[in-house]
């Protein structure tokens, strides 16, 4: 049981297992836990695999981790020593699924996450590589199964500016829980998504580009092409003078947050 403020601010209250062992390559601990104040996370098995000591001075790059991660907490203030480009981000994730490989070139399978603001839940699989620079990792994610309402993913958004001004996506779609299947892959301020989302209002493709979620002076912004399928749109937008409607069309939102613009959305090659 130890406990320790790294050089970055980090500082862990607790940190315990019930066994360690170390040969051939391997460090093993068992029944890993993990307390910053914040953070609660659990790993029954953690395993870190190198093959000399001195890979160790450079972590990132030759030591390969593994973890099976149970039910646990992450509070993303608990990433901002390790990386001040989420300073100001409060989110709060329920998290389990399994991570393997380096810090710079890390997978995950079987992630479950979930917002503690509620109206956000995600099944993911993929990958992670760049990393400690946020700016330049690159995702490549498969969800798989996504249960998001309006309100939850206006309060998701909300967490990535300094300011958690509110995008006002909560006025949308009120009392739908949309079903989203999505591929997606580039960086957190470039980020192409194939997404199918269904509700109870009818279904929806998208084919976007999702920009901006990093930086702190730009809006963040939605562009693309969309397909409804009898969506209705009155029940979307909360007005009855719209019924279903099926469409192809490009769309450009601007979310209006981060004090730049109002929110606005332009529907266009209808």
């Amino acid at each position: 049981d130890i406990s320790f403020r790294e050089s970055t601010g980090f500082t862990a209250r607790h940190i315990s297992g019930s066994s360690v062992k170390v040969g051939g390559g391997r460090t093993i601990i068992n029944d890993l836990f993990m307390d910053d104040g914040m953070s609660e996370i659990r790993i029954p098995l953690f395993m870190m695999e190198y093959t000399c000591p001195e890979d160790f001075s450079d972590f990132i790059q030759k030591v390969s981790l593994y973890g099976d991660i149970r039910p646990s907490t992450l509070d993303f203030r608990t990433l901002w020593p390790f990386a001040p480009e989420l300073y100001g981000n409060n989110l709060k994730l329920s998290l389990s699924g399994k991570v393997s490989g380096p810090v710079e070139a890390m997978k995950f399978e079987n992630i479950s996450a979930s917002s503690r603001d509620g109206g956000f839940s995600i099944h993911a699989n993929g990958s992670m590589t760049g990393l400690p620079d946020i700016y330049s990792t690159v995702f490549d994610i498969r969800l798989r199964n996504a249960n998001i309402t309006s309100y939850g993913l206006e309060k998701f958004l909300s967490h990535w500016t300094t300011s958690g001004q509110s995008t006002e996506l909560g006025k949308f779609g009120k009392g739908l829980i949309f079903n989203i299947v999505a591929n997606g892959k580039g960086t957190l301020d470039a980020l192409h998504v194939d997404a199918d989302a269904r509700s109870m209002a009818g279904n929806a493709k998208c084919d976007v580009l999702l920009e901006n979620l990093l930086q702190k002076d730009k809006s963040i912004k939605i562009s693309g092409n969309i397909r409804t399928k009898d969506l209705d749109a009155g029940r979307i937008i909360g007005k009855k003078i719209v019924g279903p409607v099926t469409l192809e069309a490009g769309l450009k939102a601007n979310l209006g947050n981060r004090g730049q613009n109002e929110a606005a959305i332009q529907i266009d090659s209808m």
